[in-house]
């Protein structure tokens, strides 16, 4: 199935969803309004009995009084008399709203026999004295109204009754329709749930099959961390096999140094932010590392980021040689005079920023052309060798020692607190370079002469701090060799040798 049939299945589902909310709406206001149409019919049917009671007690209560002429019964007919009033009122009302047109004729005849009833025969015989025969007579009338009286209350109760009847039969119509679509539309939701699942098992497949024919690592991976899929590219680059890496953290096959920078990059995947050409190193089954270029999108919903990763280890190292090429002296293995240069303008960048102090060294070799024309060249780069590793041994690992010419060298410190401590490391650099080297088979000493410039104070910029180390290394040289000196104001008009041009 395409994603887009798929795409489709799911609008119908939801589609036949919302429609299935709809129906239930319309049931359920269906069925509430037949529940208050039977509550009508219910509270009309009381009223009616309600007032059939009253009926009965009032020409009980009159016929008490004929024959016994108490007070007590007086008192009953009229309390009956003050309530039944408001109980035909009440029954209008009921009548009126559940719509029961077959009652109101009875109704109006109640109403017409209660009046004839009240006038012609309650009040008489309970307010005057009646004679024998007139008082049997009115009597007999109210037996006849009476009987008229329960008639429509009889054809009242019938018409109710048949309402209610008509009630519960569309009720039930209702009822079996509403099942009938119900059923209905459960069947069509069933019926495309399994058409949805089974292009989606039909889109996995597919997915699957694509990803295992790709050379990138592929992958999903919880926002724990851990593995949910791979493709078959990571047993193929990285070695392992697929169901071993799902039960592992992604994290714990990272490079050491590499941790805190992929951390960072998970903790913006978590934010919901998206990582492109992230690059770090990760161990392979046979525990060489591997340099893997990422790209990840996050899924919020489903805590879950996609992830592609393809292999660069073999750019990564042709990179690295070019790099060392382009910044690596070929004799020495020392960095060159381009990295020399580029690492000052950072450091002057970094100590303008936090007003920081650092030192640059300008050494010479003294009289080194002589062993170049006396014993030839690679006698000459055997010897710069050998004056290379005596010095090196006398320098932090944190000094940058650099060739940035022929047989000249420059050394740029971290900050050091106070001037007497780079006086001290250039007079250790000395005594190192007139250190026994071996040329050909012989045992020779060579000597340096050196040159201390600070920043700022001899210089601001890359060119100026080094000018003042070169003019600094002149005046040693000048004083014999063998020696290092420190730049001052005084030695502004000396003249610069040739090799302070940062274009070297």
């Amino acid at each position: 199935m395409r994603v887009g049939n798929l795409r489709l299945s799911g609008i119908a589902i939801v589609a036949a969803f919302l429609l299935s909310l709809l129906f239930i709406w319309a049931a359920y206001s269906a069925v509430a309004q037949s529940f208050v149409r039977a509550q009508r019919v219910q509270t009309t049917q009381a009223a009616t009995l309600a007032v059939l009671s009253l009926l009965l007690d009032q020409d009980r209560d009159v016929r008490n009084v004929v024959s016994a002429r108490d007070a007590a019964s007086m008192r009953s007919y009229l309390a009956a008399r003050q309530t039944f009033d408001a109980q035909l009122r009440q029954l209008a009302s009921d009548l009126s709203g559940a719509a029961l047109a077959t009652a109101v004729s009875p109704f109006a005849d109640l109403q017409d026999s209660y009046r004839a009833w009240l006038m012609d025969v309650a009040r008489p015989l309970v307010y005057a004295h009646q004679p024998a025969r007139r008082a049997a007579r009115l009597q007999r009338r109210g037996e006849v109204l009476m009987g008229r009286m329960r008639l429509d209350v009889a054809s009242i109760l019938d018409a109710i009754d048949s309402a209610s009847a008509q009630e519960h039969g569309r009720t039930q119509i209702e009822v079996i329709a509403f099942a009938g679509i119900a059923a209905l539309i459960v069947a069509l939701l069933i019926v495309l749930a399994l058409l949805l699942e089974r292009g989606r098992q039909t889109l996995q497949a597919e997915r699957g099959q694509f990803f295992d024919t790709v050379d990138d690592l592929m992958c999903v991976v919880n926002y724990t961390g851990s593995f949910v899929y791979v493709n078959r590219a990571w047993q193929k680059t990285l070695g392992y096999d697929t169901r071993d890496l799902t039960s592992r953290q992604f994290a714990d096959l990272v490079h050491p140094d590499d941790r805190g920078a992929t951390a960072y990059e998970m903790f913006r995947l978590s934010r919901n932010e998206p990582v492109r050409g992230f690059r770090n190193r990760y161990r392979a089954a046979d525990e060489s590392y591997h340099w893997l270029v990422w790209n990840a999108v996050p899924d919020p919903s489903r805590r879950l980021v996609y992830v592609s990763a393809r292999d660069e280890t073999d750019h990564v190292r042709t990179e690295s040689e070019l790099a060392e090429l382009s910044y690596a002296d070929p004799l020495t293995g020392l960095p060159n005079r381009r990295h020399f240069v580029q690492q000052l303008h950072r450091a002057i960048n970094a100590a303008r920023r936090h007003r920081l102090t650092f030192w640059v060294l300008y050494l010479d070799v003294d009289e080194f052309k002589s062993i170049n024309d006396q014993m030839g060249h690679p006698a000459g780069d055997e010897a710069l060798k050998g004056v290379v590793a005596n010095i090196a041994s006398k320098l932090r690992e944190s000094d940058l020692f650099a060739r940035v010419g022929g047989d000249e060298f420059g050394v740029l410190t971290p900050p050091i607190a106070l001037p007497r401590d780079v006086e001290s490391m250039a007079q250790k650099i000395v005594d190192a370079a007139s250190s026994p080297v071996e040329v050909n088979g012989k045992r020779m000493i060579f000597t340096v002469s050196l040159g201390i410039a600070g920043f700022p104070d001899d210089g601001s910029t890359a060119s100026e701090v080094l000018s003042a180390a070169d003019n600094a290394m002149y005046i040693a040289k000048r004083s014999g060799g063998r020696t290092f000196a420190r730049f001052s104001a005084e030695l502004q008009e000396s003249p610069p040798s040739a090799s302070a041009s940062t274009d070297r």
